[in-house]
């Protein structure tokens, strides 16, 4: 194979790339594996092109343009590398036409970033000329050629956070994979196993996945263990400064990879790429303007700069509902830090940053009596790394004149998401402001205090907010007040569902049921479902308490269908618990005694349960004893336990009497399920809906060969269709 070479260490993972690149090259005759410096673009089209023999009987070109300074020397370096003579005079680009006309060959362009321009011009011409030949370019950006079929190559896969680690390599992610093959190969006996399992799966998140920086943070285990170098991570510059013979000299250190790319940006992306990486997670244009825009970057030019960096690779972007979001990868943002901390902008940069989310939750606050509710949430829960910068930042500053004040307005304007979906983490940063403002916040005292009665912290609460002897007095004047004036908000909501919660708790139900019925209506006029959702919890109590069993069971199951969609951290145990008593009551003892199980690991992020309060605690316990009763201590135990370690979906989809999606099983041993990397390549392939011929297309083999495949891989799995094959691997991912 001419100009290929060797490789010197073994490829792990990138099975989903592999197979659509081949895909693509199958489709197209130029096709672009583009990402970040140190993503494996490069070792992704070796290995590639290992595969690729058979395809292209006039060879595999490999051509390093990585040192080229001059772009005009591109079409030289191209003839060079596919060994044309330089001693004819002639255009090294009439060269490469005439060499390339009559071939079936792939051409391999490693490394264009900084020559971009030549490269495309190049290219162009060649695909006009040379009908035979196929081009393979990796780039931090596209060419932008006519035809061109960009693949962007992600970071290895990186295990989630909440799915338990495996102790067997091969089941784990591509990225731990790649880790344990390298530092086993540095460290003699080197192995994944309990001791180490955490902490490695730590790095390779804080990683990102990144290749180079795993290859890097592996040759440093010769000196190191895992342990200390996540411990002195913040250091990446100077921790994975390593050297590993073979590595191009710009990949020798992970701040020379970076700073490559920085440098081939120009001054607006450098800019930007400095500003934005004040974000802690991802971010949408507007949120790019509202802090990128400054000196020297009017607002109207971070458009054109987001899109700079996400052609160079520098932003990644996503996909959250209709909105694109873009993100860094750590290690850019790491370097973008350094930057902004060197231009003296920072602490500037961390104002507008809280700024715009003070802005975007007091936004949320004003718009969340509405049918927006899920939205917002959805919004805030994918913002949430960006809150926690902006709160710390501006509480760590909180002898700065404004800092402390501007933190308290952004805790107490997030009362609505914290009671939804964060309590804990509410409690905690408001009592952080509390500690450090002296109480003189009125509007994070009284969300603390709602944070406190959502625990069930009756003390807490009282402090925070007084405790007057005719609670239900005052709730009365608050709901005439809002009345008379017509105000429906989310506040008032509060003064709504309160009244009747007292009211029911002192023993007036019929009053709690009127109550729930006004502002019910309230609610759907305005199509407002998070105050509906306790309304209807509230409803359901008073009217269990009043002997309408059914009419209780249909709404507290309305209420959690309603809190379901909103993802109501709170208000799912609460309902949930509340039909484990009905169940009782129904005569479904084990059905009960799941309820109370699933109710119990979904209040083990919060905190004490919200029934922790008198009268309703003393229902709950009651219940509770009743239905161990009827059960016996052993049934009641495996019954509760089963609901503990149901999974909120399994448990929610036995709630509400919903299909049970239960895993395809196979009769065959675990050593089975391991497919070749070629099954594996078919196998993805059979899950992407393709053909036995498309299969073969795509690999560049027999059909015949394509079947046995699937065949082999039906047997291994002990399946007897393609769709159980496409259901297992969509599992696996």
């Amino acid at each position: 194979m001419a100009g290929l070479p060797v490789e010197l260490n073994g490829f792990v993972g990138r099975r989903a790339e592999m197979s659509q690149a081949k895909r693509l090259l199958n489709a197209s005759r130029l096709v672009t594996l583009a990402g970040p410096g140190g993503v494996g673009k490069t070792r992704l089209s070796l290995h590639l092109a290992q595969g690729l023999r058979r395809a292209f009987p006039d060879g595999i070109w490999f051509v390093e343009l990585a040192a080229l300074e001059d772009p005009a020397l591109v079409a030289n370096a191209v003839a060079a590398g596919l060994d044309l003579p330089d001693t004819s005079g002639q255009d090294p680009a009439v060269l490469l036409e005439a060499r390339l006309a009559s071939l079936q060959s792939l051409v391999i362009l490693d490394n264009c970033e900084h020559v971009v321009a030549a490269a495309a011009d190049l290219v162009e011409r060649l695909l006009a000329r040379a009908e035979g030949s196929r081009f393979l370019v990796t780039s931090r950006e596209p060419l932008g050629v006519t035809g061109e079929h960009v693949m962007v190559v992600p970071p290895l896969s990186v295990p989630d956070e909440d799915v338990p680690l495996t102790a067997e390599p091969a089941n784990t992610s591509d990225a731990v994979a790649l880790l344990v093959e390298r530092a086993s190969a540095m460290v003699p006996g080197f192995r994944l196993g309990p001791d180490n399992r955490e902490d490695i799966v730590r790095l390779c998140q804080r990683l990102d996945g990144l290749p180079l920086a795993i290859e890097l943070a592996a040759a440093r285990l010769r000196v190191f263990s895992v342990d200390q170098i996540l411990a002195r991570l913040d250091r990446w510059h100077s921790i994975l400064d390593g050297s590993i013979r073979g590595m191009p000299a710009r990949h020798r250190t992970l701040q020379a990879a970076v700073e490559w790319s920085f440098d081939l940006c120009p001054e607006l992306e450098q800019t930007l790429w400095t500003r934005l990486s004040v974000f802690a997670g991802s971010f949408d244009l507007e949120a790019a303007e509202n802090v990128g825009a400054g000196p020297g970057v009017a607002v109207s030019a971070v458009l054109d700069g987001v899109a700079g960096l996400v052609q160079k690779s520098v932003l990644l972007r996503e996909e959250a509902g209709t909105r694109a979001r873009y993100r860094m990868l750590e290690t850019i943002r790491a370097f973008g830090r350094q930057r902004l901390a060197a231009t003296g902008e920072e602490p500037l940069l961390r104002r507008r940053h809280r700024d715009h989310f003070l802005g975007l939750a007091q936004q949320a606050e004003a718009d969340w009596f509405g049918p927006r509710q899920a939205e917002w949430l959805g919004r805030f829960q994918v913002d949430q790394p960006d809150i926690r910068a902006a709160l710390g930042s501006s509480l760590a500053d909180a002898g700065a004149a404004g800092e402390l004040c501007k933190g308290a307005e952004l805790a107490g304007a997030l009362w609505w998401f914290w009671v939804t979906r964060a309590v804990q983490e509410g409690r905690q940063w408001l009592d952080r402001v509390e500690a450090a403002g002296s109480g003189g916040f009125a509007k994070a005292r009284w969300t603390n205090g709602w944070l406190a009665i959502a625990h069930g912290d009756a003390a807490s609460s009282v402090s925070l907010l007084g405790g007057p002897p005719d609670g239900v007095s005052i709730l009365e004047q608050a709901v005439e007040d809002y009345r008379d004036t017509a105000v429906v908000d989310a506040r008032s909501g509060l003064a709504w569902c309160n009244l009747p919660t007292v009211a029911g708790l002192l023993g007036d139900p019929d009053r709690a049921v009127a109550v729930c019925h006004g502002w019910l209506r309230i609610c759907a006029a305005a199509g407002e479902r998070w105050a509906r959702s306790w309304a209807l919890w509230v409803l359901a109590i008073a009217l269990w308490d009043r002997g309408e069993p059914d009419e209780a069971h249909e709404h507290a199951m309305e209420s959690l269908r309603l809190k379901r969609v909103l993802g109501d951290q709170l208000g799912l145990p609460s309902a949930i618990t509340l039909l484990a008593w009905f169940a009782t009551q129904r005569g479904d003892a084990d059905r009960a005694a799941f309820l109370f199980g699933a109710s119990e690991s979904l209040w083990e992020p919060i905190g004490p349960p919200v029934l922790g309060w008198g009268t309703l605690r003393d229902w709950a316990e009651q219940w509770r004893a009743r239905t161990r009763d009827i059960l016996g201590s052993d049934a009641f135990e495996s019954a509760r336990v089963a609901g503990r370690e149901a999974g909120i979906d399994t448990a929610m989809a036995h709630v509400l009497h919903e299909p049970i999606e239960r895993p395809v099983k196979s009769a065959t041993s675990p050593e089975s399920l391991r497919l070749t990397r070629r099954e594996g390549e078919v196998a993805d392939l059979v899950a992407a809906g393709r053909s036995n011929k498309e299969i073969a297309a795509a690999l560049v083999i027999s059909q015949r060969t394509a079947e046995t495949h699937v065949e082999h891989i039906l047997s291994k799995l002990g399946f007897t269709s393609r769709a159980q094959i496409a259901a297992w691997v969509t599992g696996r991912r």
